[in-house]
């Protein structure tokens, strides 16, 4: 029973970070519909886009890692 709870909330922080992507997908089209200049827009977007590239840079750094440590066993 005990690998259920655990699997359960690894597969709860999974959700929140698809969230995470659907949510600032959606403001990204939001953006894109605002009655804004496009320099305006710009902003707007790369300021969504940091934080996208921020959660992807931690995964890259996370995914190395679990390389890393799979090498080490072999």
């Amino acid at each position: 029973m005990k690998e259920y709870e655990v699997f359960d909330t690894y597969l709860q922080n999974s959700k929140k970070i698809r969230e995470f992507c659907n949510d600032r997908e959606k403001m990204m089209f939001e953006v894109l519909r605002m009655d804004l200049s496009e320099e305006g827009k710009i902003h707007w977007l790369e300021s969504i886009g940091l934080e996208i590239i921020g959660v992807l840079e931690l995964i890259g750094t996370v995914s190395n890692e679990r390389k890393s440590h799979l090498k080490l066993r072999e």
